[in-house]
């Protein structure tokens, strides 16, 4: 699981807009696990912010972790752009 969630965050943070079409498979699949889907819903607005904003609106209320992720995107955070370091 931790694998997948690091793999779904590269995809965004890589910059390959080629990867889209696969993490809105996951982010649209609500028998994925909601880290999975909010996860694929950041690494699409790493790749495309307008996208990324379109789908914040659509799953704004959805469960925690996607909502927040929602949220952030909403409020355009600046986190959500930054890669994340481990410590």
């Amino acid at each position: 699981m931790k694998m997948r969630r690091y793999a779904i965050g590269a995809l965004g943070y890589i910059g390959d807009k080629r990867a889209i079409p696969t993490l809105e498979t996951i982010l649209k699949n609500k028998n994925e696990i909601d880290y999975f889907r909010g996860d694929a819903l950041h690494a699409i607005y790493q790749l495309d912010r307008q996208l990324g904003s379109r789908y914040a609106i659509q799953y704004e209320n959805e469960n925690d972790y996607l909502k927040m992720m929602s949220s952030a995107i909403k409020r355009k955070d600046a986190w959500l752009l930054e890669p994340t370091e481990e410590k």
